[in-house]
């Protein structure tokens, strides 16, 4: 369930609206189910999101609505499989984020 493109979620909306939250998850990667291009986006992104958050204890789970990480290109959190392009960002898709660190 997306934010931007969930039919679910719109639908929720328009029975119960300003009652809809959308969290994502992002949890380390199985690097055996993603190319390796894949794999060094996604961590690459991780890296950036890490730099932008207050704390360094995981699972975090921060607001996306005026953040700097809603601005980031959704893609890379990913591995470039959900094929959403560049104009798409994590504000698009959810409400909230519930981080679970990078792969180490």
């Amino acid at each position: 369930m997306w934010r931007r493109f969930g039919g679910v979620t719109k639908l929720l909306e328009q029975r119960i609206p300003g009652r809809v939250l959308v969290v994502e998850t992002i949890a380390p990667l199985d690097p055996r189910r993603a190319s390796p291009e894949g794999v060094a986006q996604f961590t690459t992104a991780c890296r950036a999101l890490e730099a932008t958050l207050r704390t360094r204890t995981w699972p975090v789970l921060f607001a996306l609505p005026g953040s700097a990480v809603a601005r980031f290109e959704a893609d890379p959190f990913y591995a470039g499989q959900a094929m959403l392009g560049p104009q798409v960002r994590l504000g698009d898709l959810a409400d909230a984020v519930v981080y679970f660190g990078a792969p180490q």
